[in-house]
């Protein structure tokens, strides 16, 4: 019996489990890991952000050429605290239907009108909140310029 008890308690002498250091070692492998995982996961959404901002500004762009177009009475004033409604008002004052919604985030400080008489003119400086890039528009009917931002 007490050679028994003996085997089983070198058995369990040579049984430690993990030492302080290897843990240690474990965790920080664990902690490196994940610092990159998270750095690359706000990467891709800082580039998510940027690539809805420019598709926001060439919609915005083609929804004004065919406001010019179609000749409406569009006032394209706005500013970034505006909110997402574009061209919500006539050069008079006047509600009318909006030109353009954007998406939440998007902020865009705009310049311009539109009217039957042919001198439509819209200058967009367009950002996201959360992004990196901020895209250029300017549209000038009267001596027939377009500045789109490309992919």
């Amino acid at each position: 019996m007490i050679a028994k008890m003996k085997k089983l308690s070198i058995i369990h002498n040579n049984s430690r489990g993990f030492t302080m250091i290897e843990l240690s070692v474990v965790l920080a492998i664990l902690g490196v890991l994940t610092s990159m995982a998270v750095k690359s996961f706000m990467d891709s959404r800082i580039h998510v952000m940027d690539a809805v901002t420019l598709a926001e500004t060439q919609g915005l762009g083609k929804a004004v050429l065919e406001a010019f177009l179609e000749g409406h009475d569009v006032d394209l004033t706005h500013n970034a605290g505006d909110g997402t409604l574009i061209g919500a008002l006539d050069n008079s004052g006047n509600g009318r239907k909006p030109l353009f919604q954007f998406s939440p985030g998007v902020r865009a400080e705009i310049n311009g009108s539109s009217n039957a008489g042919g001198t439509g003119f819209c200058d967009a400086t367009v950002t996201h909140s959360n992004g990196s890039k901020t895209y250029f528009l300017f549209i000038d009917e009267a001596n027939n310029i377009t500045s789109f931002p490309d992919i």
